[in-house]
C-alpha cells in the first residue's frame, strides 16, 4: 500500500474506534437517538492528517461525523477546510492554542498537529471534559514517538479523571528502544497505583492495542 493508503486506512480504523467508545459512554441513551446522532469533530491541526485524512472521513459517512471547529497556524489551510466543511468563521482558529482556550467545541477532538506538540495540546483538551483518549505510538508513518516521561504524564492525568485511554502499538518493534517507548510499564504503574486506592482497573491487550480504564 501507498502510505496515502495507510494514513486513510488507520485514520478510518481509529475513526472506528471513536465511533464506538462514544457510543459507549453514551450507552445510557436510547439505542435509536445514538444511531441517528452525528459524531461532532474538531481539528487542532490542519496538515496531512487533519485536512487529507482524517477530515475527509467526515465525506465517507456524512451521516455519522461532522466538522464543527477547526484550528492551523495556515490561514489559507482553514478557508479551505473551513468552505470545504461548511465550518462557521466563528469556529475557524488561527492555531491549536486559540481553539484550545474555548469551551468544548465537539464531541471529538483530534490532535494533528506537529508531533512534539501533541502531549501539551493532549492535556488541555482532554481538560475540557473528553472521557477517552487515543494514541498511536510510534506515530504511523512518521515513526516519531511519544517517550516514557511523558506516557506517564499522560496516563497519570488520565486515571485522575478517569479517562478512558486507549494507546496502539501496533508498530512499536520497529523502534529503536522498544523499552523507551512502549506504555506497558507506565499502564503497569498505574494499575498498582489503582489497586493500592481500591479502585477498578479494567485492561484489554488486543493486538499491540492496549485499552485501559481506571
Amino acid at each position: 500500500k501507498s502510505q496515502s493508503a495507510k494514513a486513510m486506512h488507520s485514520g478510518f480504523f481509529n475513526f472506528l474506534v471513536l465511533e464506538d467508545l462514544v457510543n459507549y459512554n453514551k450507552k445510557q441513551r436510547k439505542k435509536e437517538e445514538t444511531s441517528m446522532r452525528k459524531i461532532t469533530v474538531a481539528l487542532a491541526g490542519l496538515g496531512s492528517r487533519g485536512k487529507d485524512t482524517y477530515a475527509k472521513t467526515a465525506k465517507l459517512f456524512p451521516e455519522k461525523m461532522k466538522i464543527t471547529a477547526i484550528a492551523d497556524i495556515d490561514s489559507e489551510k482553514v478557508k479551505e477546510v473551513a468552505e470545504e466543511y461548511q465550518v462557521p468563521e466563528e469556529f475557524c482558529f488561527s492555531s491549536a492554542e486559540e481553539l484550545l482556550a474555548q469551551e468544548k467545541l465537539a464531541d471529538v477532538m483530534f490532535i494533528t498537529t506537529q508531533d512534539r506538540q501533541h502531549v501539551s495540546h493532549a492535556i488541555p483538551a482532554l481538560e475540557k471534559g473528553y472521557d477517552f483518549l487515543i494514541i498511536c505510538n510510534p506515530n504511523n508513518p512518521t515513526s516519531s514517538a511519544i517517550m516514557q516521561e511523558d506516557l506517564r504524564k499522560l496516563i497519570a492525568f488520565c486515571s485522575g479523571k478517569n479517562i478512558f485511554v486507549m494507546i496502539d502499538e501496533t508498530y512499536v518493534e520497529f523502534a529503536p528502544d522498544i523499552n523507551a517507548v512502549t506504555a506497558v510499564p507506565a499502564a503497569n504503574q498505574a494499575a498498582r497505583d489503582a489497586q493500592a486506592k481500591k479502585r477498578v482497573i479494567r485492561r484489554i491487550l488486543w493486538q499491540n492495542r492496549m485499552f485501559f480504564q481506571m
